[in-house]
């Protein structure tokens, strides 16, 4: 009041000193100077009514620890079940901080206090999404014990761990495909619990199994689905997870892209040599079976057998051309006379892993021993012809011009002849009923005889062997000399004292596998294709070889 009393008194001195200086300005200024005096006497007027001024202090703002203090909620692969944790540096009004509490995506959360009070924990009711970016938040509004507010919000950042990925495989891959014995690898990235055989995989066609190989370590669990039979081959199958896996935080796992795969074709035979029912097959012969893709050869030998009855025969197991062909070299020679079975199982396996489609089997009857001297008396000479090699240790044939068993070679031509022209060759050798098939004969080459099967010959009597495969492929040899193109071969390796009896008897055993469509020796004497012929044979004493080149000149 003394403030008001003291401007009150001061009007009108004021008035006292400055009106008569007003009169005396012109307008403008009077206005301008008027209004200065209204402003000093506003101001004094407030002077007089402000309030009196107080001691309080600045409130104390209740605020959140540092972003060090959330260490346990701020990262970046929390636990879907793990609690969040906020701490402030005073004790709090729980009850507002719960109203100000946001999370962002919504989620339903419960809340809890330490005995402070400066510490809230969040944590979900059921799990956080995995893969998720979340913040908590209380807005500023909330207030600490005292009633005083935070004024600025407090937050924690968390992401969530990724949600756990499944990868599909076969547990037995092989190039191109998949073998029938294959079960299906799942690999997951995290923990889950194993779940059972029905629950895991969706695999069409339908197939039973059980589940073996499970484990879990730190980079996850894997487990393999063992189907209950080998797959169906040549057969497409899709394989999926099933919907509902979860994982070890009972979360659902991402479903991986479903497995397309196609299991391998089975093998089969495509024919075994000797043919079912040859018959004059050398006691001494090798026998084989050619399939239709590379095998198994551990698999694939053991389920091979040849025998006479019930009696088995032992032997020797070799492979050739890539594993695609089987050749059993009796042990013993087989019995003159005898009938032959020779049988595959479906225990025999391809190289991918897949049986064999169908068990095979055939048979066929070794030469008999009047056969054999029957043939010995054909009115043919024993020995070389003059100027030959002798056959009794020495070595005859040549690598030029006609070799000194170019008689022998004439005369087998001869027997190829007859057969190519639709006659039979009877165990005398002599052709019976020839002509009929409209197959020109072939003719002689005496460059194939002797840059290719003269000297191949040489290779296979001087090493005791019988292959087609001693010094590359036929095709190479013939390639080699100059003779490229089709080419067909069949060698002759029966032992005898007279290389007439050898051929001879090697050519029934071609004529016996009438009819075949291929892949045979009587098969290759009857391609009409095959116009020319080289003949080549080497003699050292009983051991005979021969070889025929056919040629498309």
């Amino acid at each position: 009041m003394r403030k008001f009393a003291a401007a009150a008194l001061a009007v009108p001195v004021l008035a006292t000193l400055y009106v008569p200086i007003l009169l005396r300005r012109s307008i403008a200024a009077r206005l301008v100077l008027g209004l200065g005096i209204v402003a000093l006497l506003g101001l004094g007027a407030l002077a007089v009514l402000s309030p009196k001024a107080t001691a309080a202090k600045a409130p104390t703002v209740s605020a959140p620890l540092d972003s060090a203090s959330f260490s346990e909620s701020v990262d970046t692969a929390h636990r879907l079940h793990s609690p969040v944790r906020l701490g402030f540096s005073s004790p709090m009004n729980t009850a507002s901080v719960v109203v100000a509490l946001t999370v962002d995506p919504a989620t339903p959360v419960a809340t809890s206090w330490d005995a402070a009070g400066k510490t809230l924990t969040i944590s979900p009711r059921g799990m956080w999404q995995p893969g998720t970016f979340y913040t908590i938040k209380v807005a500023g509004s909330a207030v600490d014990a005292s009633g005083q507010a935070l004024g600025h919000a407090a937050r924690a950042l968390f992401s969530t761990r990724a949600a756990t990925t499944a990868r599909l495989a076969l547990s037995s891959p092989i190039a191109g495909g998949a073998s029938t014995a294959t079960g299906f690898t799942v690999s997951f990235d995290q923990a889950v619990p194993t779940p059972s055989a029905d629950s895991l995989l969706v695999i069409n066609p339908a197939v039973t199994g059980t589940l073996t190989d499970a484990s879990t370590s730190a980079s996850g669990t894997s487990v393999t689905f063992q189907p209950d039979q080998p797959l169906a081959p040549g057969t497409e199958y899709t394989v999926a997870l099933q919907t509902g896996v979860v994982d070890s935080d009972g979360a659902s796992v991402a479903m991986p892209a479903p497995l397309q795969v196609k299991t391998a074709v089975a093998p089969g035979i495509v024919r075994f040599r000797p043919l079912s029912g040859t018959k004059n097959v050398a006691a001494t012969a090798k026998l084989s079976v050619r399939f239709t893709m590379a095998m198994d050869v551990v698999s694939t030998g053991a389920a091979f057998k040849a025998s006479v009855g019930a009696k088995v025969l032992a032997g020797k197991v070799s492979w050739a051309e890539k594993n695609t062909v089987l050749v059993f070299s009796p042990k013993t020679a087989m019995a003159r006379g005898s009938t032959v079975t020779m049988t595959v199982s479906t225990a025999a396996l391809s190289a991918a892993g897949v049986p064999l489609a169908a068990a095979r089997s055939v048979s066929f009857s070794t030469v008999a021993a009047a056969v054999v001297a029957k043939a010995a008396r054909i009115a043919k000479p024993k020995s070389p012809p003059k100027g030959g090699g002798g056959s009794g240790g020495g070595s005859g044939g040549g690598s030029t011009g006609a070799g000194a068993w170019h008689a022998v070679e004439v005369y087998y031509l001869g027997l190829m002849n007859c057969t190519r022209g639709g006659g039979w060759i009877l165990a005398s050798g002599r052709c019976s009923s020839p002509g009929g098939s409209g197959i020109a004969p072939l003719i002689l080459n005496a460059g194939i005889s002797n840059k290719v099967s003269r000297p191949y010959a040489k290779l296979m009597v001087t090493k005791n062997i019988c292959s087609h495969f001693a010094q590359g492929t036929p095709g190479d040899r013939l390639h080699k000399a100059g003779y490229p193109g089709d080419y067909r071969e069949n060698i002759g390796c029966r032992d005898s004292s007279s290389p007439y009896t050898s051929v001879l008897l090697t050519h029934l055993f071609f004529q016996d596998e009438k009819p075949c469509a291929n892949y045979c020796h009587w098969a290759n004497i009857m391609d009409a294709r095959m116009n020319q012929v080289g003949i080549g044979i080497w003699v050292i004493g009983d051991r005979v070889r021969l070889v025929v080149d056919f040629w498309k000149g």
